[in-house]
Parts: C-alpha cells; structure tokens; sequence
C-alpha cells in the first residue's frame, strides 16, 4: 500500500508517545482534581456542621455547643447562620450545574451583605439589633459582645 508504513502505527511513534504522555498528564490532572473537591467538600461541610451545632446550642440553651471552642466567646446566631450559607455556598460552587452556581453567588452575597451590615453598624455606631435577631431574649442576657 502506498504512504503505509509501520511505524505511524506502532507504540514507537512520536503521536502515540505524545497521546501517552498527554493521557497521563490528564489522568494525573484528573487526579489532582478529586482530591481538591474532597478538600473543598470537607472544608464546606466545616462551617456547617459548626453553624448548626451553634444554633441548637442557643436554641437547647446548652452552653457547649454556643462556642466552636470551650472557653471562649459565645458565637453570635447570626454567624452561625452566615457560616451555614458560606458553606452551603461552598458546596454549590463544587455542583457542575448552573442553578447550583447561581445559587452559590446568591449565598455569597447574602454572606457579603450581613457581613456589610454588620461593619456598616460598627462604623456607624448605629445598633440595628443583629445581636438578637434569632434569639433575642437569649442573646440580651448574655453579658459583653458575642463573636
């Protein structure tokens, strides 16, 4: 046959050689790729388990569970709440499909905008009462500033 020749077919040629090295650059990308959405998938699942166990700590009024830490501040159920949507965010950004990204910017800038709000009162001096927004008489009668 003409223009046929063994080695255009072979293992040994330069396409084939070069197909190879792509398809592992690939699998090897592929692979890198999996682990940083499992990371990404704990990281987003993180926040939420922590903004959920906040706010039954303030709802069951258990001490333990209204800080991420023993000993420090109790967290404010408004951040518990914020750090629910940043990570239900976190996890829409992993899903492939638009409505879900589309959520995660909405999300997101609910998070921006409490987060806007809350340092606009501080700049301000102005008190909208954000503190008691969930749990108002829980969170009056808890002495100093919640996290």
């Amino acid at each position: 046959m003409p223009g046929f020749t063994l080695s255009r077919l072979g293992p040994d040629s330069r396409r084939d050689r070069g197909a190879d090295s792509q398809n592992q650059k690939r699998m090897s990308e592929s692979i890198h790729h999996a682990r940083v959405r499992r990371i990404a998938r704990t990281f987003a699942i993180i926040p939420i388990i922590s903004g959920f166990s906040v706010i039954a700590g303030w709802a069951l009024d258990v001490q333990v569970l209204k800080s991420i830490l023993p000993g420090i501040v109790n967290m404010n159920p408004v951040t518990a709440t914020t750090f629910i949507v940043a990570g239900t965010a976190l996890s829409f950004v992993l899903a492939s499909r638009a409505p879900f990204r589309r959520a995660a910017v909405a999300c997101s800038a609910l998070v921006m905008a409490i987060g806007l709000l809350r340092l606009g009162c501080y700049a301000t001096g102005i008190d909208l009462g954000m503190d008691a927004w969930l749990f108002h008489a829980a969170v009056v009668a808890v002495p100093g500033r919640n996290a």
